[in-house]
């Protein structure tokens, strides 16, 4: 019991310092949660609804404390079994052969359990919350699954998000706006995410998201500058990954069945990619911020003040 009390104060310790400092996955997260059914999961077990569960960890007497137990003794029975085991090793071949070694003992200690399909049923909803903080600065997320709205993902799209990336966004928000950076996500699954870090501003910062599709209409760059952009992208495919980027990556693919000739072909779309290319990402823009799905974690004055932008304002 006084290790489990240490466990979720230092867990509630952690969830601070994530809502102060990284404010943006926050937002990304519970935005994802409204339209994505993995991002729902992921929101519960590492976003706001985590932070909630374990404040209510921290403040439960014995009796509540004892029930918590045994509901956590019971859910560690059902998930950690051999039959929802799956393991991915990586490192030299002494580590791995190591391990390979060692995986038996581990693998016979579990139970064989079941194999079950646990999803949660799911409803997309634009909740469209406004999360306050005591901090002076706004994290502004904004986006969708753009598979959802019949856009694909291929190598201009890829492209795109370069041009986003390091032209538009980052004059509009970093350099004229004052923040410290702009993130835009945009996956082969579809989803695509927007989000300001350490922003002065709130609604200023929304209106800049519903101009992206306007300024890819005008997209007109030198030879030059579309080079860049394409470099820029191919650098991005290209990063060389090592240590646990490599594996983490390697996992991903694996899980999405993401394959090396897939990204191939991604990498000769980008190569191939023109201005008319990026300007018919206007209508991928448009679609997305027609949808209108946001959410923004920060102070709470600057919150309550655009209220009009919200259907919920709650605590973070």
């Amino acid at each position: 019991r006084a290790r489990l009390n240490e466990v979720i104060s230092m867990i509630a310790a952690n969830n601070r310092s994530m809502l102060a400092n990284e404010g943006h996955m926050i937002a990304m997260t519970r935005l994802g949660s409204y339209f994505s059914a993995a991002m729902m999961y992921s929101e519960q077990t590492i976003g706001l609804s985590f932070f909630e569960f374990i404040k209510k960890l921290a403040a439960a007497n014995e009796a509540e404390m004892d029930k918590h137990i045994e509901m956590l003794e019971t859910v560690a029975k059902k998930l950690f079994t051999r039959a929802n085991m799956s393991v991915m090793l990586s490192g030299d071949e002494e580590q791995y052969s190591a391990a390979k070694q060692a995986l038996p003992a581990v693998i016979d200690a579990l139970e064989a359990g079941e194999k079950q399909d646990n999803r949660p049923s799911f409803v997309k909803n634009a909740k469209n919350e406004g999360v306050m903080t005591p901090g002076d600065v706004q994290y502004c997320a904004e986006g969708y699954n753009m598979a959802e709205l019949g856009f694909g993902y291929d190598g201009a799209t890829a492209v795109t998000k370069t041009v986003l990336a390091t032209d538009y966004l980052w004059n509009r928000i970093r350099v004229l706006g004052g923040a410290y950076g702009a993130i835009l996500t945009i996956r082969p699954n579809g989803t695509f995410l927007l989000s300001s870090y350490r922003d002065p501003n709130l609604e200023n910062t929304y209106k800049v998201y519903d101009g992206m599709a306007e300024y890819l209409e005008k997209f007109d760059p030198s030879r030059r500058e579309m080079d860049k952009y394409i470099l820029g992208t191919l650098q991005e495919l290209d990063a060389p990954k090592v240590g646990q980027l490599a594996h983490s990556t390697a996992l991903g693919n694996y899980m999405t069945g993401f394959t090396k000739d897939m990204q191939q072909k991604l990498r000769a779309e980008a190569i191939a990619a023109d201005a008319k290319d990026i300007c018919a990402k206007a209508a991928l823009a448009n679609a997305i911020c027609e949808k209108h799905y946001i959410c923004a974690v920060g102070n709470s004055e600057k919150i309550k003040a655009a209220k009009e932008l919200f259907k919920d304002i709650i605590d973070g």
